[in-house]
């Protein structure tokens, strides 16, 4: 019984510090700032598009070229969403939002 009970209790607090981790980095994309639980992976060479990595989610700062104003940045700021997400699926609902 005592087994159990721990067991029960460590798996409470690892996912505890979980939906810390994850309502955290949630609010700090919501307001356009980069999330702090994470390892940034990759740096795209499409403008600037970056992906953060975090446990269980990745996070997409999205920027992209402007081809009528001759190489304008623009920047669609940044998005989370589950880890199976390419930055091309993102970049196309960012973009159909716009």
């Amino acid at each position: 019984m005592k087994k159990g009970k721990k067991r029960l209790i460590v798996i409470s607090i690892i996912l505890l510090f979980w939906l810390i981790m994850l309502s955290t980095d949630t609010l700090l994309t919501e307001n356009n700032q980069t999330p702090v639980f994470y390892a940034r992976v990759v740096h795209y060479d499409d403008g600037g598009s970056s992906k953060y990595i975090g446990l269980f989610y990745q996070v997409y700062h999205v920027k992209s070229i402007d081809p009528n104003q001759s190489g304008a940045i623009i920047d669609y700021g940044y998005h989370l969403v589950p880890w199976f997400y390419s930055l091309d699926y993102v970049k196309r609902i960012v973009i159909e939002d716009n």
